[in-house]
């Protein structure tokens, strides 16, 4: 037998499934049809983590309150970005403020305050008119769901986890009693146990089709951090459709909104609709501009282990991030207590230390960039002036654990090309560093899957590259 387990999908949920599995004595592997993990995580995004004033379900907040409280020391642990962050809640229905309330005195939860519009103005710089209610919250924080994929991918690859990446899973069926073959466009394994965290309608030779999500479009802009005039609380607008406009900081030492709209809304809508949250700001602060998806649906674990060999886990949710220990301890304890497997002696929970230099420079730890400095003199050039990311960043992100391997692994790993010049400067500059780390030709990089070389061929002009 090739594995004990396969897990299906290199995403957050495949590398924290494949991060917990790896601290037991198992073989195990992980297929991915992409090109590098993490590429369902947008990598610029911070998530919101509620303190469960938001979500309806019982179920649902008793899982969040469990892995509420674990989310600190795990991210110490694990190294990936989060963050205790109050936050306020503004509402123009009064009818929507009161469930809401009677919501948090019912569950008790913890921090949460009905405060003024003068209050509040302490907290952001601008409260819409229109607002009639507002919330205080003190244990809401973010979290980079993307650096957490990250992270958790590189411990489990670090403890023996082997990742099968740009291999697309074509057909899973039980061929024994204790056997499951997985094939794939490349080869053909069997296991013991599949763990499927991807959406598809695989499931063993037969087709189950996955439920419907309720799929809302979110309108992101992402900007320039103003540091005098900016908002100092995150910030959570509910208008009278109960739809939300969410002001964040990003791990990225950005700005981000994300605005719930029924139908697409074109850049001056978005604009307008940021401004009336945070007030006036020029275009020139503005990044990027795109459409991701919000999901709320249920978190569903199927146990068919006994009967078929597999797990299948549905979390099209926005709040994943926040509900992982519990999904990751759920799933941990079915799969060990299939094997009586014993604890792996040499699982280490920690992610390899990484330097991010804008976050040096924002608080002012000169030392801590000397010391690097010094250490590595490439971490004292900038290659992206706009993030502010090094050589010496660039280079790590290529020989980590599952490193970057194309511009957009680059992009991801470390923030360049999110700038204003969105990649004019420094681009050239990562292509020459990708090209020696990896002991390729410029024209063999890739952006970011096979057949996306950025170069045709060797000109004059890049001769320097």
């Amino acid at each position: 037998m090739d594995y004990d387990v396969i897990v299906l999908g290199g995403g957050l949920l495949g590398c924290a499934v494949a991060c917990t599995l790896s601290g037991y004595n198992l073989n195990i592997a992980v297929i991915e049809k992409n090109f590098d993990i993490a590429e369902d995580m947008a990598p610029f995004i911070t998530t919101f983590v509620t303190d469960g004033t938001d979500i309806e379900s019982e179920i649902m907040y008793e899982n969040l309150k469990h892995s509420h409280r674990r989310l600190k020391e795990e991210s110490d642990e694990a190294n990936y970005y989060y963050r205790n962050e109050p936050s306020v809640s503004c509402y123009e229905s009064d009818e929507h403020f009161r469930e809401v309330y009677e919501r948090v005195k019912r569950r008790n939860i913890e921090g949460v305050s009905e405060i003024t519009r003068e209050e509040a103005l302490l907290l952001t710089p601008h409260i819409p008119d229109s607002v009639k209610h507002i919330l205080y919250h003190e244990n809401t924080g973010t979290i980079s769901p993307y650096d957490q994929a990250t992270a958790l991918g590189e411990i489990a690859s670090e403890n023996g986890v082997r990742f099968r990446l740009e291999e697309t899973v074509r057909k899973i069926e039980r061929t024994g009693r204790d056997e499951v073959s997985v094939i794939t466009d490349k080869s053909k394994y069997s296991c013991r146990v599949v763990v499927i965290t991807a959406f598809n309608d695989l499931y063993l030779g037969h087709e189950e089709k996955r439920r419907a999500s309720r799929i809302i479009p979110l309108e992101t802009m992402l900007m320039e951090k103003n540091f005098k005039n900016d908002i100092r609380t995150m910030i959570n607008v509910y208008n009278s459709k109960r739809q939300c406009t969410s002001i964040l900081p990003t791990f990225a030492g950005k700005t981000v909104a994300t605005i719930e709209s029924p139908g697409k809304m074109d850049y001056r809508g978005v604009k307008k609709a940021v401004e009336n949250v945070i007030g006036p700001f020029p275009a020139e602060r503005v990044d990027l501009l795109t459409v991701n998806t919000y999901y709320d649906d249920p978190v569903v674990l199927k146990d068919l282990l006994e009967e078929e060999g597999y797990i299948n886990i549905e979390a099209k949710n926005h709040n994943l991030p926040a509900f992982l220990p519990v999904i990751r301890d759920t799933v941990g304890e079915l799969v060990v207590s299939k094997f009586k497997a014993g604890v792996n002696r040499d699982f280490i929970f920690k992610r390899r230390d990484y330097y991010r230099f804008r976050d040096l420079y924002e608080e002012g730890k000169t030392d801590e960039i000397n010391e690097a400095v010094k250490f590595d003199e490439r971490f004292g050039k900038i290659v992206c002036l706009c993030s502010k990311v090094t050589e010496g960043e660039i280079v790590n992100a290529i020989r980590r654990p599952l490193g970057a391997r194309t511009v957009e692994g680059v992009r991801r790993r470390t923030g360049i090309v999110f700038g204003s010049c969105q990649g004019s400067y420094c681009m050239n500059k990562v292509l020459k560093i990708l090209s020696k780390e990896l002991d390729k030709k410029p024209e063999e990089i890739l952006n970011d899957r096979v057949n996306s070389r950025l170069l045709k061929a060797r000109i004059k002009e890049f001769d320097e590259v």
